[in-house]
């Protein structure tokens, strides 16, 4: 991959779902939820480049990815912690 190629991939819409299924080449965000996709997106989402999105958002994708304990989630460290357990 080129450089060029590296900086498309890395755009970012601003919306957690749509970047995170962008990232991961699902054709639905709706295949997030299901394997293989679901754990690497958990994965993707502690280890990768997504940062910066409201905390209301990583609710949302903890809550999508029925992550137990989404709504005590304060910060995005929180959220990627929470994940960490899956």
């Amino acid at each position: 991959m080129n450089k060029r190629e590296d900086e498309e991939k890395m755009k970012r819409t601003g919306d957690l779902f749509e970047d995170l299924s962008a990232e991961l080449g699902c054709i639905y965000i709706s295949d997030l939820r299901l394997p293989p996709y679901r754990e690497i997106a958990c994965q993707s989402l502690i280890f990768g480049q997504f940062s910066g999105y409201p905390v209301s958002m990583w609710r949302d994708m903890l809550n999508y990815l029925d992550v137990e304990s989404s709504a005590e989630v304060e910060n995005e460290e929180q959220a990627k912690s929470t994940l960490s357990f899956i």
